[in-house]
């Protein structure tokens, strides 16, 4: 409502004056209602890469005779300021006698994925003449992403390593670039897990014959690669009949970042540092022993220069040079070293009999070897001689 006051300004002829102050009031009331306020856009959906200019208007439902302020305010997925031109915490101005006023924008192209994301813009206050915004005011815009989502791949220093090596392999895991795209990075943490463990490999993880350094691998948000180790663990154990051992490496999953993978995996070759065993043996501790036929056991040790991962088998023969094995003596099995072992024993005893045959010899030997790639060196055959007990 608006009151005019009519007052006398001045009065003249006849020698007339005012009585006093004279002045009346009239009030004009309003028939117009006081403005509310509306919010729109002039897209709902927008690529990231368009360089489309959005226009937000703010609408009066009545024109004032002063300039009315309506205050912005953004919430979503999308950041202000950052993916889009700044509109939260900017003012739209309806100037004196309008009914509407704009603001510009547009989405900001960046060479990060992060897929689709809303930009949700409402309006924070009102103020001048009287005006309010009419209920709750918001529009929301869709800014649809233009780069790829990410693929990880993995790939490797080297392929082979030996096992006694201070400089370990490493493994590059990074996010895919297609040829022509300029995208580098995610908005999201991507997290890779690795996987080592599968049927068919002859190494195992846990330290046992490697080390990875970690099996749980982060590419930061902003970052497109990272990197893991590969350890071998030297040991003084044999492993494998040809001195090495595979160990598989492998992405078993990602995660963040709209991020997926290919089936990349590597077979890393362990190169033992130990050398192939060879076996020998000896009779109580030498070449030759001599009993009587009545007299205590034999000891057949085969001795391997190397612990070996599996199991060595030495196969026993022997000659005859008067003493007969299963009559002059009992029957000697073959010897087993066992893995991780460097030695095998066969006990076997004279046999006594009532019959005066003198001294009789017998030539024991190695007549084969098997397991973890052996071979035979050094002492490979003793003499026994079994005494007639008078």
């Amino acid at each position: 409502d608006e009151v005019a006051t009519i007052a006398i300004s001045t009065v003249s002829g006849g020698g007339a004056t005012e009585s006093g102050a004279q002045s009346v009031s009239i009030t004009i009331t309003e028939n117009e209602s006081a403005p509310t306020i509306t919010l729109a856009t002039s897209h709902t959906t927008v690529a990231e890469n368009s360089g489309t200019t959005i226009t937000l208007t703010a609408t009066s439902s009545q024109a004032a005779d002063e300039a009315i302020t309506v205050t912005l305010a953004s919430t979503g997925s999308a950041i202000n300021g950052t993916d889009y031109s700044s509109f939260g915490g900017q003012t739209i101005t309806i100037a004196a006698n309008s009914t509407t006023g704009t603001i510009t924008g547009a989405p900001t192209d960046d060479s990060m994925y992060e897929g689709d994301e809303v930009a949700t813009i409402s309006i924070s206050d009102v103020s001048g003449i009287d005006a309010t915004e009419s209920g709750v005011q918001s529009v929301s815009i869709t800014i649809t992403e233009n780069e790829l989502a990410p693929r990880v791949t993995l790939t490797a220093s080297a392929t082979s390593i030996a096992e006694n090596s201070g400089t370990p392999i490493t493994f590059t895991l990074a996010l895919e670039i297609p040829a022509g795209v300029t995208q580098t990075t995610t908005s999201e943490d991507v997290i890779v897990q690795i996987g080592n463990s599968v049927s068919g490999y002859t190494a195992s993880a846990s330290g046992s014959d490697y080390q990875l350094s970690s099996t749980s691998i982060t590419i930061p948000s902003g970052s497109s690669t990272n990197t893991f180790t590969f350890s071998p663990t030297d040991d003084n154990i044999y492993e494998r009949a040809n001195g090495q051992e595979t160990a598989y490496v492998a992405i078993s999953s990602v995660s963040g970042g709209g991020s997926s993978f290919d089936n990349e995996w590597y077979a890393i070759t362990i190169n033992d540092n130990e050398s192939a065993p060879t076996v020998s043996f000896d009779v109580n501790g030498g070449a030759s022993a001599s009993v009587y036929d009545n007299g205590s056991d034999l000891i057949l040790t085969a001795t391997s220069t190397q612990a070996a991962d599996e199991a060595i088998t030495v196969v026993i023969g022997t000659s005859v040079d008067g003493a007969i094995e299963g009559t002059d003596f009992a029957t000697i099995s073959d010897i087993t070293i066992a893995a991780g072992e460097t030695t095998g024993t066969a006990v076997f005893n004279p046999t006594a009999d009532t019959v005066n045959e003198g001294s009789e010899t017998a030539t024991v030997s190695i007549t084969s070897v098997s397991g973890a790639g052996s071979t035979t060196s050094g002492t490979t055959s003793v003499t026994i001689t079994i005494n007639e007990y008078a």
